[in-house]
């Protein structure tokens, strides 16, 4: 009895945190929560930059893809009727027809229009066949660029040694690549330099093709610093869309068999 009256009187210390080691914990948990938060928060926008990217190769290879099989068929012609061929060749638009296999013409059509306008300004969707329909979107700029062979000796023409990549102006050929390297680049002339050619749409028997495609949203995070060569045109956007620019050369392999 003696010794319950006296733990009774001197109870022991209960065991507990200090103020102190209350606030040592809370900035340990700060620390991690902000260091969990920071990682999510970088992983996330990681994600979201590759999802983007992936977006852009995959419409820009579907769109590659595409132009090449079709323009590959221009003017293919199995009854040799002299029906089908180029209608239209110029730096934003390249038009053509072939044999659909029932000896009726199909016609092919590529360049960009806007959805609301129908015009080249603000253009973002690139429309296919010459019934109008959308087969990309977020399309930036769309070129075209051709090799002929306008001396008729069978093979394209030269210069320099390089082939001569043209453009057609007011009925007057340029060449894209006038320091005659092989690339059509900023060190060429925006434009090109005059060939003093007279090309005929039958004379083309290649087509270079320029697609330059976007992401469908902005990243405040980033500032696009290139400036893009697409056959005569130099585009510097300076803005905050992430882009992929990819380019094919295409032999019209039935024009002038």
């Amino acid at each position: 009895m003696d010794k319950l009256m006296k733990d009774r009187d001197n109870p022991r210390p209960q065991a507990g945190f200090t103020l102190v080691e209350l606030m040592v914990a809370l900035v340990i948990s700060f620390v991690v929560v902000a260091a969990v938060y920071q990682t999510f928060t970088t992983q996330n926008k990681t994600y979201i930059v590759q999802e983007r990217i992936v977006e852009m190769q995959q419409t820009l290879r579907g769109v590659l893809i595409l132009m090449e099989n079709e323009i590959r068929m221009a003017g293919y012609d199995p009854l040799k009727t002299g029906s089908f061929g180029i209608k239209t060749a110029t730096t934003k638009q390249l038009e053509f027809t072939y044999d659909d296999g029932t000896g009726n013409p199909r016609t092919i059509r590529f360049r960009l229009y806007d959805s609301t306008s129908d015009s080249d300004t603000d253009a973002n969707e690139l429309q296919s066949t010459a019934g109008g329909s959308a087969v990309a979107f977020h399309i930036d700029d769309l070129r075209f660029a051709y090799a002929y062979d306008a001396d008729g000796d069978g093979d394209t023409d030269l210069q320099g040694g390089s082939i001569i990549w043209g453009v057609p102006n007011s009925g007057t050929w340029y060449n894209l690549d006038d320091d005659n390297d092989g690339d059509i680049d900023t060190d060429d002339t925006a434009g090109g330099t005059n060939t003093l050619t007279t090309v005929d749409l039958d004379d083309i028997r290649a087509v270079r093709v320029w697609v330059l495609v976007r992401a469908s949203r902005t990243d405040g995070d980033y500032t696009d610093p290139r400036t893009y060569v697409l056959g005569d045109q130099r585009y510097t956007p300076a803005d905050n869309y992430r882009r992929r620019l990819g380019q094919a050369t295409i032999l019209m392999r039935n024009i002038g068999v």
